[in-house]
């Protein structure tokens, strides 16, 4: 995957997954999401692509309480 002009970067995975989690939340047919970690930038981005080891997002995300 690359980096594109389009995508948000998120500083750390935290707040990739929070503003995961807030999206699904506000919009119910967001379809699952997953985080991964830029190769160009070195951010934190979302994906609807499946992320191989990585369990998609939901609304109560135990990932974001557990590393906060």
């Amino acid at each position: 995957m690359t980096c594109s002009s389009n995508k948000r970067r998120h500083p750390d995975e935290v707040s990739a997954r929070a503003h995961a989690m807030s999206a699904i939340q506000t919009h119910r047919n967001t379809a699952l999401l997953y985080v991964y970690k830029c190769p160009e930038c070195h951010g934190w981005h979302l994906t609807r692509n499946y992320q191989p080891r990585q369990a998609a997002i939901t609304e109560e995300d135990p990932w974001v309480e557990n590393h906060a």
